[in-house]
Formats: structure tokens, C-alpha cells, sequence
């Protein structure tokens, strides 16, 4: 998961630059939703789970670092570390409550499977964010 998010953000840098950021990005947390849904219907092999854990930690781990670049050129100059300080944040407060929220479940013995649904859900709650991001008049975001 981490080696595809290094690898993955590496050549997604470079689509960025010529696609624009909000794509990339978008494309990234939508890729890793399915692949993190795909997974909860059960692999026929072990090298389609790593693929899919690949891609799904490519699209919420690598394409962070996509993100925090967005931030710098969306926000003016002024309040570009504030901004990314925000951003990094609440990135961080969605790393902790996650895990503490499938522990939850699972001591309340919700089915295992919520544990991934939760995950997409957070997938698509970002896409929709990145979605809903207006672009920048004239500058490919």
C-alpha cells in the first residue's frame, strides 16, 4: 500500500501537470473507493487483492501529496500555510478517528465488511469535496 502510494504519486505529479490537479486527485480517491469496495467482494487471487490494495493506497495515501501542491496554488500566497495547515489537519483528525471508528463498530459487533464501507464512504465524501472545489478562473487546478 505505502510503495504504490510513492511510486503512484511520483507518476501522478506528472499527469497533474499536464491534466490538472483536481482531476488527478478526484480520479485517485474515486479509484481507491472501488478498489476498497471491490475488495469487500472477495478476491479470486491474491495478486488482484495486492493490486487492488495498490491502487487503493495509491488513491488515499499518494495522492496526498497531489493535494497539498493544489493547495499551495489554489490559496494566494498570503494564507497558503494556513491552508495547508488546515488541510493537513483535518487529514490527520480523519487518520485517527477512522481506526477508532471501526473499533467501535467492531466492539458494538458490526459485520467486519463496515470497516471497508467506511473507508469508501470517507472515498466518496472526498470526491465530492474535490468535486464541489471551484476552479480558479484561467489556471488549470
Amino acid at each position: 500500500m505505502n510503495l504504490t502510494a510513492g511510486i503512484g504519486a511520483l507518476f501522478a505529479s506528472a499527469i497533474a501537470d499536464r491534466w490538472g490537479s483536481k482531476k488527478v486527485i478526484g480520479v485517485s480517491y474515486f479509484l481507491a473507493a472501488v478498489c476498497a469496495f471491490i475488495l469487500t467482494l472477495g478476491a479470486s487471487t491474491l495478486a488482484i487483492t495486492y493490486l487492488l490494495v495498490g491502487i487503493a493506497g495509491f488513491g488515499a495515501v499518494g495522492s496526498t501529496q497531489i493535494l497539498n501542491a493544489f493547495v499551495t496554488k489554489y490559496y494566494p500566497p498570503q494564507s497558503r500555510a494556513t491552508a495547508l495547515g488546515w488541510g493537513l489537519g483535518i487529514g490527520r483528525i480523519g487518520a485517527i478517528s477512522g481506526p477508532i471508528l471501526v473499533g467501535f463498530l467492531l466492539s458494538m459487533n458490526v459485520d467486519l465488511i463496515w470497516s471497508f464501507y467506511t473507508f469508501v464512504i470517507a472515498g466518496l465524501v472526498a470526491v465530492i469535496g474535490v468535486i464541489l472545489t471551484p476552479s480558479k478562473k484561467g489556471e488549470i487546478v
